[in-house]
């Protein structure tokens, strides 16, 4: 059965560059071995073609002056032949000149000679300096020209780069190994650091040290973003276990009152119809509480996970809010006002039911916190691009420093306020969590004993 094997990034790294480095070497032996000398080769024997040239734009080839000159800027022997007969010569032996007793040379040069063709080229052994020869031949009215360029500098000078790539290759690997370790060690550490990090976040400590592991970019970024999860898995923990605690505190409450109650309601004597009704409608009163804190809570996690598709569609504010307000009108009789001061012709692109949730826990909000006039207004407020809601009570304000905790999830203004029947601690949660998720800007304005403004602004169409 094949299993996937696992690997070391820093070996990994490491025989890589390794590798890679044995790959350059390995290409520069082959081209010195098999490329270097045909390189020099071709490349001489473009030379003896520019020679030829030359000689042939020569006014005249008997310009010894001028053959010498060739001879001596290329590196070349150069011989000048009438028939078979060697007239002249650029006399330098030590430059390449095959003697005139190398058989093979001299067959070569009797058939050219006395041949039709024009120009030629060939390569022979040069038996006075045991190398390769390269002879280019042409014809020039009544004479021969024999150039001939010795490959002697050529194998020398491949020689000394073979030496010279030897000890090069040999301290390149050094280099390279070295090079290899010091740039595996540097990739490896740092990922090695981040995986440490990774492991504690996943049990449970995020209380890592926010440090700079790398100069690398990429790694670099992948540390913050982990130090930025460890610092927002650390606040979600932190939130799980205050909602736990709370949540557990708003069930136990109404739960022990709906048993107290119902045992109240149970042992008292049938007979007495007013107090068992009360006792009923505490219990009725307590379910409610529980069905809200439940529904919220549901409605928190929705909003949060942002399962439901945010649908917009064209909305008279002014219909929409007034029809949002009248629903409190029952709220009356226990002596509170909802003012609401709208303005008319205005629509805005929006979802009708996260929109009704946002104003509806504003409107609650304000309903839990406003003064002893029980007064809440509405507002809309034209801004020209966008209108403005607000919601207002003349509440004891908020103090500037709880402004910023105010939409975490069961936060309380007042520690030893209790929320009345109505209320669960999550609406101004929700609201937060809805206008973050579909940018719609939200604030409130607060100042202690002046009461508080809660508003969100909306693009107008």
């Amino acid at each position: 059965m094949l299993r996937n094997r696992t690997y070391n990034l820093k070996n990994k790294v490491w025989f890589y560059l390794i590798i890679f480095s044995f790959l350059i070497f390995i290409f520069f032996w082959t081209f010195q071995t098999l490329f270097s000398n045909t390189y020099y080769e071709v490349n001489k024997k473009r030379e003896l073609n520019t020679i030829a040239r030359k000689l042939n734009n020569t006014d005249s080839i008997l310009l010894t002056t001028e053959i010498d000159n060739l001879a001596y800027d290329y590196g070349v022997c150069i011989e000048l032949f009438s028939n078979n007969t060697l007239i002249y010569s650029s006399n330098s032996l030590e430059k390449g000149c095959i003697e005139q007793k190398d058989l093979t040379f001299y067959q070569y040069k009797n058939k050219f000679i006395s041949g039709d063709e024009e120009e030629g080229s060939a390569s022979f052994y040069n038996s006075r300096f045991n190398n390769k020869t390269i002879v280019k031949a042409i014809k020039y009215n009544n004479y021969t020209i024999f150039i001939n360029a010795s490959l002697e500098p050529v194998g020398t000078t491949s020689l000394i780069l073979s030496r010279q790539l030897a000890i090069v290759s040999i301290v390149v690997l050094v280099l390279s190994f070295l090079l290899s370790y010091f740039i595996s060690e540097n990739i490896s550490k740092p990922i090695v650091k981040l995986n440490k990090k990774a492991t504690e976040i996943s049990k449970g400590n995020f209380d890592i040290e926010n440090e700079n592991i790398s100069r690398i970019e990429e790694i670099e970024k992948l540390n913050s973003t982990l130090n930025t999860a460890a610092k927002e898995l650390s606040q979600t923990e932190t939130l799980r276990r205050e909602l736990l605690a709370n949540v557990s505190h708003d069930l136990k409450t109404p739960l022990t009152m709906i048993k107290a109650y119902a045992e109240m309601a149970r042992d008292i004597n049938y007979n007495n119809k007013k107090k068992r009704e009360e006792n009923l409608n505490i219990i009725v009163d307590e379910v409610d509480r529980l069905n809200l804190l439940v529904n919220d809570i549901l409605e928190l996690s929705k909003v949060q996970a942002n399962t439901e598709k945010y649908v917009k569609e064209k909305i008279d504010i002014d219909d929409f809010v007034s029809n949002i307000v009248r629903k409190y009108d029952y709220l009356k009789e226990d002596g509170y006002e909802i003012v609401y001061n709208g303005i008319k012709n205005v629509t805005v692109n929006e979802d009708k039911k996260r929109l009704n949730q946002i104003l509806d826990n504003l409107i609650n909000n304000a309903l839990k916190y406003t003064g002893k006039d029980k007064k809440v207004i509405v507002n809309i407020v034209d801004l020209k691009k966008k209108i403005r809601i607000e919601v207002v009570d003349s509440g004891k304000g908020i103090k500037e420093e709880e402004l910023k905790y105010i939409w975490d999830k069961y936060y309380k203004i007042d520690k030893s306020y209790q929320r009345n029947t109505k209320s669960t601690g999550l609406g101004l949660s929700i609201v937060k969590n809805i206008c973050v998720q579909n940018d719609i800007e939200y604030g409130v304005n607060s100042k202690e004993n002046f009461g508080s403004t809660f508003w969100i602004e909306l693009e107008k169409m």
